[in-house]
C-alpha cells in the first residue's frame, strides 16, 4: 500500500492503483427510493421463514429482512439456514411464561429454547441462533 493511492477493480478483476485525485465521487448520494417500492406485488406480511415468500427475489428478501430489523428481530430463517443482522446495540425478546423482556441470549431464553428439545418450527417460535445451535448438536448427537 502506498499513501495518497486507492486500489480499484475493473469488471474484469484487474486491479490498478490511482490516485486519490483523480477519484470522482458524486457530492451527494444518490436517491435511493423504498426497498417496497421495488416490490412486484403487496407483500405486507413479514416472514419468519423466507422459504414462505411465494416469491423469493432480492427486493422482496431485504425488505423482510429489514422489517424484522426494524422491529429488534434480527434472525430470520432461509430454510434451515439463519440470517443475522447485527444490531449494535443489546436487545431483549419477550418470551412466553416470563412478565418481562429478556436479554436475548440470557439464561432464560437459553433454558426456553433447550426446553423446547429440537420441535422449534412450532407457531410462535422466534429464529434464534440458539435453534440453530440446538439442531446442529441434535443432529451431529443423532450421527
Amino acid at each position: 500500500e502506498r499513501p495518497g493511492l486507492v486500489y480499484v477493480a475493473d469488471l474484469n478483476g484487474v486491479v490498478s492503483a490511482v490516485p486519490k485525485e483523480k477519484i470522482l465521487l458524486p457530492k451527494t448520494p444518490p436517491a435511493r427510493a423504498a426497498l417496497k417500492s421495488y416490490l412486484p406485488y403487496d407483500d405486507a406480511v413479514v416472514y419468519e421463514d423466507l422459504t414462505e415468500m411465494s416469491k423469493i427475489h432480492l427486493p422482496s428478501l431485504l425488505h423482510n429482512v429489514e422489517a424484522r430489523f426494524l422491529s429488534e428481530t434480527i434472525y430470520s430463517y432461509i430454510g434451515n439456514m439463519l440470517i443475522a443482522v447485527n444490531p449494535y446495540k443489546p436487545l431483549t425478546m419477550p418470551l412466553a411464561g416470563n412478565a418481562h423482556p429478556c436479554f436475548i441470549y440470557g439464561r432464560e431464553v437459553r433454558a426456553y429454547y433447550a426446553s423446547l428439545r429440537g420441535d422449534t418450527r412450532q407457531p410462535g417460535v422466534r429464529a434464534h441462533v440458539f435453534v440453530v445451535a440446538d439442531n446442529a448438536f441434535r443432529n451431529l448427537a443423532a450421527e
